[in-house]
């Protein structure tokens, strides 16, 4: 059978956390919430390889993009992509 806790002993252990995050983040230590994610689960971050790729293909397999194209690619389409997945992520809630 599972030990009963009280709202005590809650209570008790809830305010040791509080002390332990203060006295590192005093050290300064960064705490990464619990949901936090890997870097290679973030859409974003594939997306900007994607567009190193398409630079390095351009360069290395002759892929035929003028310096206009890229510029309007890497410029202004793909920030707008890079915009629209962070407000796609479930944990943006608004701008701030």
């Amino acid at each position: 059978m599972a030990e009963e806790i009280t709202v005590a002993d809650y209570e008790l252990e809830k305010a040791k956390l509080v002390q332990l995050e203060k006295a590192l983040k005093a050290q300064g230590t960064v705490i990464i919430g619990p949901d936090a994610k890997p870097l290679y689960k973030s859409k974003i971050f594939w997306a900007n390889v994607i567009a190193i790729g398409v630079m390095v293909a351009n360069q290395v397999f002759g892929v035929e993009l003028s310096a206009e194209e890229m510029a309007v690619v890497l410029g202004a389409v793909f920030p707008l992509v890079n915009i629209f997945l962070r407000f796609n992520n479930k944990d943006i809630t608004s701008l701030t």
